[in-house]
């Protein structure tokens, strides 16, 4: 390291680099070199109790994110296998709640769990699980907005979801298996071959969780949806597939559960927003 004056934002980030032992111009940063011990210990002590304590919380924060994944794979793999989540995806926010974004990627791709391709779905929806409990509060669809639109406007009304709504597509049995892993159902085993389907991970009232199996038709309705489609945008390319009576019956379940959290219409894209509440943010892409 340089003897070059260094601010105190350069010598955080160089710390920061040293705690997860990472590289600089392909050279690993000594962290020790930004430690004054204390008269008892010596700056690798020093370091290592820091490291530990930083380590072993952002490990404590994957294992209540992730729950059922640790029962799956055990305390002493799961503890192993977020150590080195910990190394390659270090925290980035003064915040545990935004951490462990990247563990079901990680787990894809982790060579010692490549053929449990169940546990990548269910790492997914415990993190969607955990970001719709986090999701903005927002207030109630009133459905009598609906009523202030022409007839010949309906084409035009685009629906805005909640922030706490993701929809899910899944080639296991996911709800069991999820279910099971946090002791919510009591079974010897789980036949991995019965098949997947569609499932939707919200937030009812008074922070209610949820996690319920969706028909083929209501699963595509909240993906167009989603993506700030108009409802005539939405006919046109469902029906092919799927007749207005089952789409028709997709919007109403969407209303009765308050998935829907407004609407505007594409026509007034600029202009007032007749339900009152703010437009869809597309960048929230339903995963």
């Amino acid at each position: 390291m340089s003897q070059t004056v260094m601010t105190l934002n350069e010598i955080h980030q160089y710390f920061i680099k040293g705690l997860y032992k990472q590289a600089v111009n392909d050279q690993v940063v000594d962290a020790r070199l930004f430690i004054k011990a204390k008269i008892k210990l010596n700056p690798e002590q020093s370091l290592e109790i820091y490291r530990g304590s930083v380590i072993g919380g952002l490990i404590k924060a994957l294992a209540e994110i992730y729950p059922a994944v640790k029962r799956c794979v055990g305390e002493s793999f799961f503890n192993a296998m977020s150590n080195q989540y910990v190394a390659s995806y270090p925290s980035r926010s003064n915040n545990l709640d935004h951490y462990g974004k990247f563990f079901p990627d990680f787990i894809e791709n982790f060579k010692p769990l490549t053929d449990l391709g169940y546990l990548v779905d269910l790492a997914k929806l415990e993190w969607l699980w955990h970001t719709a409990f986090h999701a903005l509060n927002e207030p109630e669809f009133n459905a009598q907005y609906l009523a202030m639109v022409d007839e010949e406007q309906y084409d035009e009304i685009i629906f805005n979801l909640r922030q706490s709504i993701h929809v899910f597509e899944t080639a296991y049995p996911l709800k069991k298996i999820w279910q099971l892993n946090r002791g919510l159902l009591k079974l010897d085993r789980i036949d991995l071959n019965e098949g997947g389907g569609y499932l939707i991970v919200w937030r009812a009232k008074n922070f209610e969780m949820r996690i319920d199996l969706l028909q083929e038709h209501e699963y595509v309705l909240l993906c167009e949806m989603k993506k700030g489609l108009s409802l005539g945008a939405i006919f046109e390319k469902m029906m092919p597939k799927f007749n207005s009576e089952q789409i028709n019956s997709g919007l109403s379940t969407a209303v009765k559960n308050s998935w829907i959290s407004s609407f505007h219409l594409s026509s007034l894209l600029s202009g007032p927003n007749p339900s009152g509440v703010k437009a869809l943010d597309t960048n929230d892409d339903i995963r």
